[in-house]
């Protein structure tokens, strides 16, 4: 047997019990066919990444248990993933409304604050990560205010929003624990939106669906999907791990789309109130938008939002 089927076979034994965190062992039960569509799935994100040329930014140092992601299961996003989401919340009309960040350790919430968005409420479990979002933002103009809030235990805001934004770990019991306290904060704010940040494929078929009907059933559609919209540097012992896997399910061949820098991928997902998804024309039919980058030879250009 290759020897890279070995390792990877003696990887999922030994780490499933101890994985460090809810989403890699919620990664390490899919079965073999699912995380193969995962890994493979990766590589190609990684594949347009260097075809297009495209510099993803510096991502801030954060903290690390033994070269993997923390226990907070953080995992910052690239500057250009923070810029796109800000830009994207801007092109909503939102800098004058009030957005709410459950998760925050993209650092979202500086950004947006940097671009003058009048109300920035930022919750999170991660006091450090707080800290540090105050420091960001303790020379500008807007601030944003901030939470320290377990949300197995529920969270509202005092006052409601326009806007939550959902950056979950990437497990379905923990992205449904988050939309409730999104749903719980959209009751007051029937016009309000949804934006939640996860990659579909760390979950089961039948956990990508439960997750879309867990907004259904709080009365929010899905209006549009843009797939690859954020990136996020991986560590050198996470690259290892994807490499591992990488050989295990599709051959060292395949291994070349891996440059020195490599990058997992998230998608976005937008959803409105029923109300408002009945109000849309008969076309507007949610909107599937893959936002990996085009290919240099033809020209990068950023992604068009979908408008329904």
């Amino acid at each position: 047997m290759d020897i890279s089927r070995s390792l990877y076979s003696m990887v999922q034994i030994c780490c499933r019990p101890f994985a460090i965190n809810g989403s890699v062992r919620h990664v390490l039960k899919l079965s073999a066919a699912e995380q193969r569509d995962h890994v493979e799935g990766l590589l190609r994100f990684n594949e347009a990444l260097r075809e297009s040329g495209v510099l993803q930014g510096r991502v801030y140092k954060h903290r690390r248990s033994l070269g993997i992601s923390n226990r907070y299961n953080q995992l910052p996003c690239t500057q250009d993933s923070r810029l796109k989401r800000a830009a994207l919340l801007e092109a909503e009309g939102l800098k004058d409304g009030g957005v709410l960040l459950l998760g925050d350790d993209d650092l979202l919430s500086v950004e947006l604050c940097r671009r003058g968005f009048r109300r920035v409420i930022v919750a999170d479990c991660d006091e450090a990560l707080l800290e540090q979002i105050r420091a960001e933002t303790r020379g500008l103009t807007c601030k944003p205010e901030i939470v320290c809030a377990d949300f197995s235990l529920g969270f509202t805001t005092a006052e409601p929003v326009d806007a939550v934004v959902l950056d979950p770990p990437y497990n379905a019991p923990a992205i449904k624990i988050f939309m409730d306290v999104a749903l719980r904060n959209v009751a007051r704010s029937p016009r309000c939106r949804v934006y939640a940040m996860y990659n579909p494929d760390a979950l089961p078929a039948k956990a990508q669906d439960e997750v879309i009907s867990h907004m259904e059933e709080g009365g929010f559609e899905l209006k549009r999907h843009i797939a690859h919209f954020n990136a996020y540097r991986l560590a050198p012992l996470d690259v290892r791990l994807l490499r591992l896997a990488g050989a295990f399910f599709l051959g060292r061949a395949r291994l070349a789309a891996l440059g020195a820098e490599v990058y997992y991928a998230s998608d976005c997902y937008e959803f409105i109130s029923d109300a408002d998804y009945q109000a849309l024309a008969p076309e507007a039919v949610p909107t599937s938008v893959d936002a990996r980058p085009a290919p240099r030879s033809v020209g990068h250009q950023q992604p068009q939002w979908s408008t329904l």
